[in-house]
């Protein structure tokens, strides 16, 4: 029998078809786009908030009850580095205590004793506080001792200013009555009941000081409808909920600051975490790009802009620093492809992107597969780092860790490559990407599926864990529809051995490894990124039944810790580590926009 013969780019996007992770076309099943939401402004507790503006440097927070402390996020050095100021409000030359909250305009502060008297914080530009008081007076200091306020020098009768590594920090009477600077507390009483103050930061000549504060506040107030107006569609129970995850972003939006963040970065966080991580942005990317394309591409090739030339990326990206002596997993050719099947990417963008993500996954066969055996690993100064499961029980070791999801991650980001190159009509290479894409799903089912169970292998494959007790590498079903019937449905069915009321432990809860200690991380507390891909590769592998139940598992998550976590304890869901985490909030986001509709009534 003469064997049939498919034209080429026809048997290329048959191949594309049965492998690709976003085949099934999404589109029609997302709520729509902008959705009809509240004009009234959300309100935030700042006990689980980083109060800031799209476009700022600074960060405003409570630092106890009588203190509020304004944190440079320009620094990404670490947290005592940008903790600058503690901001005191004085009745009678004593500190009040205060309750506050927070709008996308305004840090509000009321005197906990004195209803009607309190205060009332804005941000301008890029580094400045403007502060305005009704009542109360207010107390300036420095948070590090070596930024000390006793060498305040003395510019005109309002304005006063000191170094600190580099930066003028400038403190600028605009209304009250300057009373003195003891014990490097700079003190300044109301007039006529009222006290305004400016805190600026810079290197050279500062733009001139806004007058008119309420054309300031308009200013933001009309930034942020306009963010908002982009918001992914969610049905009308979740709408205040999702406008709050969208605040979060919009708070942790910093400058574009070339050539580190050539586009406005999403911070992790604007506060401790303020840097951006290359697998984390990948999900403020797919949630910015919902309804954004441009703004979610931008998100996703942040990290590329410092890509090393054997294509590694940096696994931390601050405005003037970088650290690139590891990375993180290469998630990006998934989410690219998640936003490929939401919009119609324009072959401009896909000429620029391919090279860059072609280059990181040849890093990671080229450079990460020490042993030749065809099975790249995490490695670098630290496997768990280049894992992005720091300290987990399959990754936290030494040497190299060829991890399950690893390959998966790669299987994926080369099908996107096929699917890009079919695109710009790169047809011998879309051939090539399929077949090593094809090949390599091979290897990982000849590799790692044994005895029914998926196995993971460290120190170069030197070692096997048959029966790995953390969630790590059951990433791997991320894989979707690409998996076996029969692989797929037992690992569907050893997720119950993760599962708790709010998702899926990061370590089997019964496991002896399992820790509830604050500190946990990887070993126990639950994640929003887990739980994304995990509930991703659930849908496409055809039980989005369990991929509703973990979405709705994981809203309630958020309600019961009040906040977007970095991580959350996994059986009581109290927020865990850094506070406004920015891919909690956009997982949050991207779930009730794909499966809120489909939650159970409460």
């Amino acid at each position: 029998m003469t064997a049939l013969k498919i034209p080429i780019p026809f048997k290329i996007l048959l191949a594309t078809a049965l492998l690709m992770p976003g085949a099934r076309a999404q589109a029609a099943d997302l709520p729509a786009a902008h959705p009809s939401v509240s004009k009234d402004l959300p309100r935030i507790d700042p006990q689980h908030y980083w109060f800031s503006r799209r476009d700022s440097w600074l960060a405003i927070y409570p630092g106890d009850a009588s203190t509020l402390r304004l944190y440079y996020s320009y620094l990404s050095g670490g947290w005592e580095a940008a903790n600058w100021i503690n901001i005191r409000f004085l009745r009678d030359g004593k500190a009040v205590e205060t309750l506050c909250s927070a709008s996308p305009t305004a840090f509000e502060v009321q005197d906990k004793s004195a209803g009607q008297d309190g205060a009332h914080l804005i941000l301008s530009g890029e580094r400045d506080a403007l502060i305005a008081a009704a009542g109360l007076g207010m107390q300036l200091s420095p948070v590090q001792k070596d930024c000390n306020f006793d060498k305040l020098v003395r510019e005109d009768d309002r304005t006063w200013s000191t170094q600190w590594q580099g930066w003028t920090v400038q403190l600028v009477i605009v209304d009250g009555n300057f009373s003195g600077l003891e014990d490097g507390r700079w003190e300044v009483t109301p007039k006529d009941g009222k006290c305004r103050v400016a805190i600026r930061i810079f290197k050279n000549a500062p733009a001139a000081l806004p007058e008119d504060w309420e054309k300031v506040e308009a200013a933001t107030l009309k930034d942020w409808q306009r963010f908002l107006g982009k918001m992914p569609g969610v049905p009308q129970r979740f709408e205040a909920g999702a406008g709050q995850a969208w605040l979060n972003t919009w708070y942790a939006t910093a400058p574009a600051t070339p050539p580190n963040f050539p586009t406005e970065p999403v911070l992790m966080a604007k506060a401790y975490m303020n840097a951006v991580w290359p697998w984390d942005c990948c999900f403020n990317a797919m949630a910015l790009g919902v309804t954004d394309l441009n703004a979610g591409l931008d998100q996703l090739m942040l990290p590329f802009a410092l890509q090393k030339e054997d294509g590694q990326l940096p696994d931390k990206t601050g405005p003037e620093d970088a650290f690139l002596d590891c990375t993180k997993p290469p998630i990006q050719g998934w989410a690219l492809g998640k936003l490929m099947d939401r919009h119609e990417v324009p072959n401009a963008r896909l000429e620029a992107i391919y090279p860059k993500l072609v280059k990181w996954t040849d890093f990671w066969f080229a450079k990460r597969d020490h042993n030749g055996n065809g099975i790249p690993g995490y490695s670098g100064v630290n496997p768990g780092w280049d894992s992005g499961w720091d300290n987990s029980t399959v990754s936290g070791g030494e040497g190299e860790n060829e991890a399950p999801e690893l390959q998966a991650y790669l299987i994926l980001q080369m099908k996107t490559l096929a699917r890009i190159a079919i695109q710009l009509g790169r047809t011998n290479e879309a051939i090539v990407w399929t077949d090593r894409a094809a090949a390599h799903l091979k290897l990982f089912r000849e590799t790692y599926w044994r005895e029914d169970r998926l196995v993971t292998r460290l120190d170069g494959g030197k070692r096997i864990i048959d029966r790995p007790t953390s969630l790590e590498p059951m990433m791997s079903l991320l894989l979707g529809e690409n998996l076996d019937a029969d692989m797929f449905n037992r690992m569907v069915a050893q997720l119950d051995d993760f599962l708790t009321p709010y998702g899926l432990a990061s370590e089997m809860p019964a496991s002896p490894l399992y820790r509830s200690d604050p500190d946990a991380y990887w070993c126990g507390p639950i994640w929003a990124p887990a739980m994304y891909l995990v509930i991703d590769g659930l849908d496409r592998g055809g039980r989005r039944d369990l991929a509703i139940d973990l979405a709705q598992r994981f809203d309630r998550l958020i309600q019961k810790a009040g906040g977007y976590y970095e991580n959350f304890d996994a059986k009581t869901g109290k927020g865990l580590k850094t506070k406004a985490y920015t891919w909690t909030s956009s997982v949050h986001l991207l779930l009730l926009h794909e499966y809120g509709a489909e939650f159970k009534a409460p």
